[in-house]
């Protein structure tokens, strides 16, 4: 899993959409602050 951590929609949709297009999975978030509050520590292989 590829953790997207950026307060700018565009640019987290943006890489979002690169990542699919190659077979990556991620997930984005707005902030540090709400991906620690996820819990998606453990998933993440890449932030």
């Amino acid at each position: 899993m590829v953790t997207i951590v950026d307060d700018d929609e565009l640019m987290r949709s943006a890489l979002q959409g690169m990542l699919k297009s190659v077979g990556l999975p991620s997930k984005a978030f707005a902030s540090a602050e709400d991906f620690l509050k996820s819990g998606q520590q453990h998933e993440t292989a890449c932030l």
